[in-house]
């Protein structure tokens, strides 16, 4: 069964991990983590382990490479199991 999308600027996709954003909105940080993309190797370990759901997955086929991403910055809650699980330093703490 289809789910309508949870923000409005979602829409549907076949992967329901994965969503379609507007180019213009900042999808590399919340209030605490910064992803860099360049770094990401796209195991999804951080989206699976995020207990709010804030990262998602860039895995489409004209996107120069697969990587995580911010889906829902507000959501996050500084609890750093993402920055904790990536191997590769994709995702690191903001520094206050």
């Amino acid at each position: 069964m289809l789910s309508l999308p949870k923000h409005k600027h979602d829409f549907l996709c076949k992967k329901k991990e994965m969503r379609i954003h507007y180019f213009s909105l900042n999808h590399s940080k919340t209030r605490y983590i910064q992803i860099y993309s360049e770094n990401c190797i796209a195991c999804w370990e951080c989206v699976k382990i995020c207990p709010q759901k804030v990262i998602g997955k860039v895995d489409i086929l004209f996107h120069k490479h697969k990587h995580a991403h911010i889906d829902t910055s507000k959501e996050c809650i500084g609890c750093f199991k993402c920055v904790k699980v990536c191997k590769n330093n994709a995702i690191k703490p903001i520094k206050n």
